[in-house]
Parts: C-alpha cells; structure tokens; sequence
C-alpha cells in the first residue's frame, strides 16, 4: 500500500465535486480508480502505534445469528444456520 502524503490530502472545502458521487464525499481524492478512500491512511506503522496506545480494553465477538426463512428453499430442504 503507497504512503499517502498528508499534506496533498484536500481540505474539506476542496474535495473533488463528482456530479455523479453523493454530495461532499471524498470520492476521487484517492483517483478514480481508489477502492479503498480513507484505508489508505492506514499504514503498517499506524497500526502498530494505534495498539502501543491500548491500556485496557473488552473483546466482542461480531458474529451474527442467521435468521432462518419460514419457507423452504426450492429443493424443498430447510436452508441451514450457523451460529
């Protein structure tokens, strides 16, 4: 991943107008051609600080329970869960 340089990030005021991109996004400041946007502030070193500042902290899983649909699948097989 480049290293972006902070002081060619734009202002708020100055980012890009995209006619066809939701008003006062920051969509094209990366290139047109970015999937990332503002990940790629993130650099292996910015990682590594961010967790030097960790003192204490809670762990929480994020999954989520699927929710089984009351009808059956078209093979007439109940679909599955996982938890």
């Amino acid at each position: 991943m480049p290293k972006v340089d902070l002081n060619n990030v734009p202002k708020f005021a100055q980012l890009p107008i995209k006619p066809d991109k939701p008003k006062e996004s920051s969509w094209g400041v990366f290139g047109d051609d970015d999937e990332l946007g503002c990940l790629n502030f993130l650099t292996p070193q910015g990682v590594v600080d961010a967790a030097h500042l960790v003192r204490k902290g809670s762990v929480f899983r994020l999954i989520r329970k699927s929710i089984t649909p009351s009808r059956r699948c078209s093979r007439g097989v109940p679909p599955s869960t996982t938890s």
